[in-house]
């Protein structure tokens, strides 16, 4: 027999979903879906704030020696920077960017980013092959106002080349 939140079990503390969220004016969208050129799908940011993405689920982990790649579609040039963060959970996590400048064009655009191209902000070491020991994706806005195109989007965010090699986090390696 279903209980009153519908689920086949009954329990006594209180149902807990969006429908029953006591704050929903405090959900903060910061993605809208959107179509783009050629009906491709895609997104857009709606507030000022980085684009986070946790690839760290085995699914969408990149292989080592990877490259990242994913379209843009923007009417104005614009400079951002693309953040890796490895071992981003423990005390020792790094950060590795990538500064990514685009022209302005009226279709989608592909970017492609090597390992080599992200480099340790603390060190200025190449992230390199251990491109499949990051945990967290982020792209950064170029200014603190926002995209010079309000309308920026992004589709197809994908890991290209490299090989499958079991994960191992590599701050269990020490």
């Amino acid at each position: 027999m279903a209980d009153s939140c519908g689920t086949s079990w009954s329990t006594k503390s209180r149902c807990v979903g969006v429908e029953t969220d006591t704050f929903p004016s405090q959900i903060t969208h910061r993605l809208k879906a959107v179509v783009g050129p050629e009906g491709k799908p895609g997104f857009t940011p709606i507030r000022v704030s980085p684009i986070n993405y946790a690839p760290g689920d085995p699914e969408f982990r990149a292989p080592e020696g990877a490259s990242l790649q994913f379209e843009i579609k923007t009417d104005s040039d614009e400079t951002f920077d693309v953040k890796l963060h490895k071992n981003y959970w423990v005390d020792d996590f790094s950060t590795y960017s990538a500064k990514v400048s685009i022209k302005g064009d009226n279709g989608w655009q592909t970017v492609t980013l090597s390992g080599a191209e992200f480099r340790n902000s603390k060190t200025d070491e190449p992230l390199g092959k251990s491109i499949n020991e990051i945990g967290v994706l982020e792209i950064t806005m170029p200014r603190r106002q926002g995209w010079s195109d309000p309308q920026v989007m992004f589709r197809n965010s994908r890991w290209v080349g490299g090989k499958y090699v079991p994960h191992v986090h590599a701050y269990r390696q020490k």
